[in-house]
């Protein structure tokens, strides 16, 4: 499968097992969707996804992958090719994460 949008996040890379393996992500709000996805990418598709910035625009190719654990199921979407369209234009301005409704330093008390 596949699909097209514009990423909003790039998630940490992590490392699991005894092997010390990678995996890393990403979610994009896809062309026309409400809702984003949030994709895993591990291997090779890793070395591509760790040259995205949010604001990219991209075509994923991708797996839905389920398994089953203690009883319990989780699925994955598995980031197989990512494809950068168009990059996030620089705005040239540095900005810093503020509270919606601005910082309020007075005490509650």
């Amino acid at each position: 499968m596949t699909t097209k949008g514009n990423v909003t996040h790039v998630l940490p890379t992590t490392t699991y097992g005894k092997e010390n393996k990678e995996k890393g992500g990403f979610v994009v709000l896809p062309d026309g969707a409400k809702k984003p996805i949030a994709f895993t990418a591990f291997g090779k598709t890793l070395d591509t996804v760790k040259g995205v910035k949010a604001g990219d625009t991209v075509e994923v190719e991708f797996v839905v992958e389920s398994r089953e654990w203690n009883e319990k199921w989780y699925t994955d979407v598995v980031a197989l090719g990512v494809k950068v369209i168009s990059a996030a234009k620089p705005s040239g301005k540095t900005t810093v994460n503020e509270p919606i409704g601005g910082w309020d330093d007075s005490l509650p008390f």
